[in-house]
């Protein structure tokens, strides 16, 4: 028991260097109004068999006309009676300016197993501080909600 425990430690702890060691800042896309570069959260399934703890890094947006094209990573890990468990997956996704809706596709998953075949469909406040969405697999149709929060740097706003 003392093995998963300091496992799930030393992977939160990675995941924190990981994904929280990068000084927040905005990426700049154009039109008066830029995004946050780093969110951080949870994602929760709905029957109640996980929670995790995520952190969201945006690496690239590309404004075309009104969507927004988003790509960039995040980490999650997980900590329950069977220890902790940390991965990453790259994320693609679009917003819609005209209505805030937030598309999010994942890809690449570092853990064997993990569901990407769904996506997470929802809205981003407009002022790109808070994203809310809801995860529906496709193949078996289970669902689960993101909640993320911008990380605002030490001394900004």
């Amino acid at each position: 028991m003392l093995q998963r425990w300091m496992a799930a430690a030393v992977g939160i702890v990675a995941l924190v260097l990981l994904l929280g060691s990068r000084q927040a800042h905005e990426v700049q896309f154009g039109g008066g109004t830029n995004i946050p570069r780093d969110f951080r959260g949870a994602y929760e399934w709905s029957d109640g068999l996980g929670r995790y703890a995520l952190a969201l890094r945006i690496d690239r947006v590309e404004r075309r006309g009104d969507l927004l094209h988003f790509s960039g990573s995040h980490g999650y890990a997980l900590d329950d009676e069977a220890g902790g468990i940390v991965g990453t997956m790259k994320v693609n996704g679009t917003i819609d300016l005209d209505n805030y809706t937030l598309s999010m596709r994942e890809s690449e998953p570092s853990q064997p197993g993990a569901d990407i075949d769904g996506s997470f469909e929802g809205t981003i406040a407009e002022d790109m501080q808070t994203i809310e969405a809801v995860w529906t697999s496709r193949g078996n149709g289970r669902e689960g909600t993101l909640t993320l929060r911008a990380v605002v740097a030490p001394g900004a706003r």
